[in-house]
């Protein structure tokens, strides 16, 4: 995957609706992310732990350890240990970016879902990568779907859900599997829900 550098830009190197992404490397929680990932990462290509909806000039709409709610960029921006990725939605207009953002703000006050993070590093593990393989995907897939919250959101299914929402993106690519079992990785690397290559934002 091409990466470029560019100056963070509204309006021109992202916009609404566009989808940021997270790479740090110095944190615990990004480091229990990344292990559970390792089986989808691609030779080349970063590995992110963190993804969220871009919802204004200096403003997102994540999944935070606390629940739901805004966030900035500059968090991001200012923070030497954090690389800021961005990519465009396929069929990116302003008006299906504030449709995506609209989406995401739906969930605004639902918790983070803890258990699901712990029934994907269940699923993620050799053993259950095994027995996934055995059953033909039912255990994974079980096992997420049980510890899957109704009012509780990770990063990925925040924004795998506001992104499916969208007709023109619905069950493009990953986003054909349920939203409750896509990791940052798988996102970020997915070649139909987002355009060509990837902004990296600096100040």
């Amino acid at each position: 995957m091409k990466i470029e550098e560019q100056k963070a830009q509204y309006g021109t190197t992202y916009d609404v609706g566009y989808v940021g992404f997270t790479v740090t490397r110095h944190s615990f929680i990004a480091a229990g992310i990344s292990w559970f990932q390792h089986w989808d990462k691609i030779k080349n290509v970063p590995t992110p732990t963190h993804v969220f909806v871009i919802t204004g000039e200096d403003e997102t709409v994540e999944a935070f350890p606390n629940g739901v709610h805004r966030g900035t960029l500059a968090k991001y921006l200012q923070d030497p240990d954090v690389a800021l990725l961005v990519r465009r939605p396929w069929h990116w207009t302003p008006a299906l970016g504030g449709q995506i953002a609209a989406k995401a703000a739906e969930f605004i006050g639902q918790s983070y879902g803890y258990w699901l993070i712990a029934g994907m590093a269940v699923s993620n593990s050799l053993l259950g990568r095994s027995l996934s393989w055995l059953t033909r995907g039912w255990f994974g897939r079980t096992v997420e779907k049980l510890c899957d919250g109704k009012r509780s959101q990770i990063c990925s299914e925040l924004t795998a859900r506001a992104l499916n929402a969208q007709p023109l993106l619905h069950e493009l690519g990953i986003l054909k599997y349920a939203e409750a079992t896509i990791t940052p990785m798988e996102l970020f690397s997915d070649k139909l829900v987002f355009e060509s290559g990837a902004i990296e934002l600096v100040p």
